[in-house]
């Protein structure tokens, strides 16, 4: 991957809002946005995928959270917020109501320096 590839990114990694006394503006690194996924029709393996920005790993996430509850009672609801672009909303409901072995989570992976 190369450095103009757009997947490497400034990601915020403490807002403005929460830092400390004496800092100012957001503290930034580099870094990827991932999509964490394990629990999809029996497949035990977490995968791992990187995006270019949060919107589209959380896009992402909530097509695969419409898959996983495709026959539950939250499907229905999980549907709605995806096709109304509440895709943050869609995971949460998937989160509240998973099995405990199931992953689905959208983080910034931040790049070290070597």
């Amino acid at each position: 991957m190369t450095s103009d590839s757009g997947f490497v990114q400034d990601v915020t990694i403490c807002p403005a809002v929460d830092r400390l006394p004496g800092h100012e503006g957001d503290l930034t690194w580099p870094g990827v946005w991932t999509l964490a996924h394990r629990g999809a029709r029996g497949v035990q393996a977490l995968t791992v995928r990187v995006y270019r920005t949060e919107a589209d790993a959380l896009e992402a996430g909530a097509e695969l959270d419409c898959l996983s509850t495709d026959s539950t009672e939250a499907g229905e609801r999980v549907r709605e917020c995806f096709a109304t672009g509440r895709f943050e909303e869609a995971i949460a409901l998937y989160e509240r109501q998973r099995p405990a072995e199931h992953v689905l989570s959208v983080q910034p992976a931040l790049l070290q320096g070597a």
